[in-house]
């Protein structure tokens, strides 16, 4: 039995897509953490306050409530369990613009470092994700 141009045309590309099915990039497999939702934050054990965040794929924005008063917008992005998120601290004496990088330890908790970028104080933050209640 002879085979055509096309059947072996065929044929190829089955076995080429069967190969590259099954030889993805691990990256791949990790999908974004969903950071949706309420958290308790509190930067180097004394500062603290909720956000509010929303994602979009891989974009994240929402504000920030100081439980001593204030809000701050706040913007980031998410790259598997890596977040990074950007907002000003209302504090006493005017504001803090920080830069927060952190990795999710799990569904319910970030933790991670901040850096002040105009004076480069740095220090540790945790975001503690606040459970809904079923009704």
């Amino acid at each position: 039995m002879k085979h055509g141009p096309y059947q072996w045309t065929i044929s190829m590309v089955l076995i080429v897509g069967v190969c590259l099915a099954g030889c993805s990039d691990e990256e791949d497999d990790v999908a974004d953490a969903d950071v949706t939702g309420n958290w308790d934050l509190t930067v180097n054990n004394n500062l603290t306050g909720t956000l509010s965040l929303t994602q979009s794929v891989a974009s994240v924005s929402g504000t920030f409530n100081a439980a001593t008063g204030g809000t701050a917008p706040v913007s980031g992005n998410i790259s598997g369990d890596s977040v990074t998120l950007t907002f000003t601290i209302p504090d006493l004496g005017g504001s803090t613009l920080v830069d927060l990088r952190g990795t999710r330890s799990d569904d319910n908790t970030i933790v991670g470092s901040w850096t002040d970028p105009d004076t480069d104080e740095k220090g540790t933050w945790r975001a503690t994700r606040q459970q809904t209640t079923a009704q």
